[in-house]
């Protein structure tokens, strides 16, 4: 089972529509945690309160084969401080929160998932996805081979989803 985790600087920068967009795309069996204080508003993503709560989960999962999930998204910050994901993803703030200078303070472990991140997802790689789609697919397609964790078709998955996200964020629409 491989792991992808999806954090972000704060709430509201499309985590879970991103890892929605990695559910739908990525071959195989997938599921969708969330990890934090957050409440359970009835979304489909399973949510843990606690890491702890998460890895003993974890643990079942890989003793036990249990649901052969091929895919773990995990959206958290908190849990890259436990864990080395197969791919960890980061989303900055939207664009249009640093252009009016909203710009949210980022938590402890937000600034600590951002650096542990494998793939940053910046205003600047937004545009790039929106303006210049082959030249997004070619440097996110490096890196994904670079980090050589993912197999080919999960890797074209996580850059269709990437770039799903990058458009719908940016108030564009996206083909699947």
């Amino acid at each position: 089972m491989k792991i992808i985790t999806v954090s972000g600087a704060h709430r509201a920068v499309g985590k879970t529509s991103l890892a929605r967009a990695l559910e739908e795309r990525l071959p195989g069996r997938t599921e969708v945690v969330k990890i934090g204080h957050g409440r359970d508003k009835g979304k489909p993503e399973r949510l843990f309160r606690e890491t702890e709560e998460f890895l003993a989960y974890l643990d079942a999962l890989r003793s036990t084969g249990r649901g052969n999930i091929d895919v773990l998204i995990v959206e958290s910050n908190r849990i890259l401080d436990a864990l080395k994901p197969d791919l960890a993803l980061f989303l900055e703030p939207r664009a249009e929160l640093l252009q009016n200078g909203e710009e949210r303070s980022q938590s402890d472990a937000a600034r600590r998932a951002r650096l542990k991140a494998d793939i940053r997802l910046t205003a600047d790689s937004i545009r790039t996805a929106r303006r210049r789609p082959a030249a997004f697919r070619r440097r996110t397609a490096r890196t994904l081979r670079e980090l050589g964790t993912l197999a080919r078709r999960e890797r074209i998955a996580v850059i269709r989803a990437l770039r799903h996200h990058s458009l719908t964020q940016s108030g564009m629409t996206a083909a699947p």
